[in-house]
């Protein structure tokens, strides 16, 4: 046993020396475990426990049916500001994308938000849920709130623009 995951370690080893030598660009697509497996001269399983490790410490990740790829620089944004995801995406040199997988009114408000928005209990907001990505990769889920009296027809503006786009462009209201 204690031989099996020397030869992990080791592959882990020269595959982590190979990512800071640059096999690949950041987001560029490893060679196929077969052709890893014989540069490295090791069994298919053992290979597959070594990319797991690296996949554990965040340097590759693996897409179904699609391979391995090497992890992108850390991606920074805090969706607490009224920054666009869409901007630091591209100013990071990262291709964003979203998606809105519910769009409607509610007053059916989480009892946490009320306060912080200055609504009652019966006030209609829309309820916006979505994802956004990189490289075509979900990053995050959201479940968004906006106040109509504040934005009036948000929903119908927003189709499938960014929350930035539909806020400078409709309501005049800069994002950073």
């Amino acid at each position: 046993m204690a031989e099996n995951q020397s030869t992990v370690e080791n592959a882990k080893e020269k595959l982590d020396r190979w990512l800071k030598d640059g096999i690949t660009t950041p987001g560029g697509k490893l060679p196929s475990e077969r052709e890893l497996g014989e540069l490295l001269g090791i069994k298919r399983m053992t290979l597959r426990q070594a990319l797991l490790n690296l996949e554990a410490e965040s340097k590759i990740f693996r897409k179904d049916r699609k391979g391995w790829f090497v992890t992108q620089p850390r991606f920074n944004y805090s969706p607490e500001l009224s920054a666009s995801f869409q901007r630091a995406a591209i100013e990071q040199g990262r291709e964003p994308s979203w998606g809105f997988t519910e769009k409607n009114r509610t007053s059916d408000i989480p009892e946490t938000l009320a306060p912080l928005i200055a609504v009652t209990p019966s006030t209609e907001l829309y309820r916006i849920t979505g994802w956004g990505a990189l490289e075509g990769h979900k990053v995050f889920y959201h479940e968004t709130y906006i106040n109509p009296e504040v934005a009036p027809g948000f929903i119908e503006q927003l189709e499938n623009h960014s929350f930035s786009a539909v806020w400078e462009k409709c309501y005049q209201k800069e994002t950073v």
